[in-house]
């Protein structure tokens, strides 16, 4: 069924779905916003450059957009500066540029022309502005494939450097008391993706080269709202500690203003860049088009069953091994207590309307527990994930069962 389906059906009939998935699956995720503590990378994430590279191909294959070839090291190209005007998707063969993140409302670049112009030189490329506020995704991945070198204020357009060819690199530029090794999405995204894309940063560490905006609204970083102490604290302030999202006034303040970007001190992290982005396009050529192996995680277990026998007091618990257990299945590495299977289980066993539970590791698809061993409870929930023999981080879990009375 399409959407279009459900909007002309009108808004008095009621649509009923047997099944719905909402939300972003956290598996697919690499970092938190800050939503339950300060923000930061995922600890024990299973999602990998695996996963990205996948999702950069989907998107590319239903925006009918080509996706570019890997970038190889590119001798004499013409210095300049572009808009990004005009069809881009040409051969891969087309000259690379580098592209300029371009803001239009807030967290601006003061600088923005001066630094267009020595980038130019110092990257010997032709340096194209790439706003995105007013395009489609098709035509931003039309422009992105055609960088090199994706620049700009630390932001949520930082996130189009998955979609760069292979061998390029990001440089995200940081709002003055913005620390750089502790707001990283970005950072750590070029990190999964660290055999395909280079990465630097730069930050403002200079207090006359920013531009704050203290009576704007609240949700954009005024402090209009706060008592005279607190403002006076905030406006001199030289750190922004990590903080929970999203409406920490410190953080909105620093993170909305403008900058003056030094190129003086700019020009040693770019030195920098450019040599791992070498050392980067050595490796790609070593690879032969190589594919780099990825470590696969098994899915949910199907088919959880789970019973509980009045008489005997036995609880049982069976599951289908997970689909894709045929090719996580690898008995080579070893690292964990159950080394001597190539999947086994972790289940948990739960009282309803209690918050601790019991685990326990099996090799088998069934588990079998006295209900004596455990606390007393009317109904037992059962969970049951898969693992490898690798030392990895373990699938989800299957949909909790509730155990019948038999």
């Amino acid at each position: 069924m399409a959407l279009a389906d459900i909007h002309g059906r009108g808004d008095d009939v009621i649509t009923c779905f047997e099944h719905a998935h909402v939300g972003l699956d956290k598996a697919s995720t690499w970092y938190q916003y800050g939503f339950t503590g300060a923000q930061g990378p995922i600890p024990d994430r299973r999602s990998t450059a695996a996963h990205i590279t996948e999702f950069v191909r989907h998107m590319y294959t239903v925006s009918g957009v080509a996706q570019p070839e890997p970038l190889r090291p590119r001798a004499g190209a013409a210095a300049g500066i572009a808009s990004m005007d005009g069809d881009t998707e040409h051969s891969s063969q087309r000259q690379h540029h580098s592209c300029l993140v371009a803001r239009t409302h807030n967290r601006l670049i003061l600088n923005q022309k001066d630094l267009l112009r020595w980038l130019a030189v110092k990257l010997s490329s032709t340096v194209h502005v790439l706003s995105i506020e007013e395009k489609s995704v098709r035509q931003i991945l039309q422009e992105v494939r055609q960088c090199n070198m994706l620049i700009g204020m630390h932001g949520s357009a930082l996130i189009l450097g998955m979609f760069l060819p292979a061998g390029g690199a990001i440089l995200e530029l940081y709002p003055y008391a913005i620390a750089a090794d502790m707001f990283t999405p970005y950072k750590t995204m070029a990190g999964m993706m660290s055999q395909h894309l280079a990465y630097a940063s730069w930050v403002n560490r200079d207090r006359r080269s920013t531009v704050t905006h203290p009576g704007r609204p609240e949700d954009l970083g005024g402090l209009s709202h706060l008592s005279s102490e607190e403002r006076h604290r905030i406006m001199h302030s030289d750190r922004v500690l990590p903080r929970q999202c999203c409406s920490d006034p410190e953080w909105l303040f620093r993170i909305y203003q403008d900058t003056i970007v030094d190129l003086e001190t700019l020009s040693p992290v770019v030195d920098q860049l450019l040599q791992d982005i070498d050392k980067l396009h050595d490796r790609l050529g070593d690879d032969n088009g190589a594919t780099a192996h990825t470590t696969l995680y098994p899915d949910r277990p199907s088919g959880v069953t789970c019973a509980v026998s009045e008489t005997t007091g036995l609880l049982t618990a069976t599951w289908d091994e997970p689909w894709n257990a045929q090719y996580v299945q690898d008995c080579t590495t070893v690292g964990t207590a159950m080394s001597d299977a190539c999947l086994w289980y972790e289940i948990w066993v739960q009282g309803s309307g209690q918050g601790n539970y019991k685990a326990y590791k099996t090799k088998a698809t069934s588990l079998e527990v006295l209900t004596a061993t455990l606390n007393a409870a009317s109904q037992y929930i059962v969970w049951v994930r898969a693992a490898t023999a690798v030392d990895a981080p373990p699938g989800p879990f299957a949909s909790a069962a509730f155990c019948e009375a038999l």
